[in-house]
């Protein structure tokens, strides 16, 4: 009986090489899985980080266009549209934010006319490789 069952183990040589390979491949994928889920998360961290300084880099451009859109049609409310276009965008065009963290950060201005009339100004904010915009319509 002994000898039976010494026989039966003795062909199965080198089982626990191959279960403890799939084990540590399982184990592995296991966590690149995890791994892949944090840095994901990790990255959206960043981004949110970088959102808020993005956001006032547009937002400062707004008010950049609608202080040039004060004075200039306080000045003459018969103001059209692209003349004063052109006063917002050579005062607004590029409003640097390089007292900010990093000088890469900025907020840039795009003005559309519907007529005679303005139509709506769009600014868009950025830092480091993160944008964000706002819209004002009228």
């Amino acid at each position: 009986m002994r000898d039976m069952i010494l026989k039966k183990f003795k062909n199965q040589k080198g089982i626990s090489l191959y279960l403890g390979i799939i084990m540590l491949s399982l184990i592995f994928a296991i966590v690149l899985i995890i791994s892949n889920l944090f840095l994901i998360r990790l990255q959206l961290s960043r981004d949110i980080l970088n959102s808020v300084p993005s956001f006032y880099g547009a937002d400062s451009a707004l008010e950049c266009a609608q202080l040039e859109i004060t004075k200039r049609t306080t000045a003459n409310p018969e103001i059209a549209c692209s003349s004063l276009k052109d006063y917002i965008m050579g005062a607004c065009e590029q409003i640097s934010m390089s007292n900010m963290v990093s000088p890469d950060s900025a907020g840039i201005i795009d003005v559309t006319c519907n007529g005679d009339a303005l139509g709506s100004l769009r600014s868009v904010g950025s830092f480091k490789g993160t944008k964000r915009s706002t819209e004002v319509s009228f």
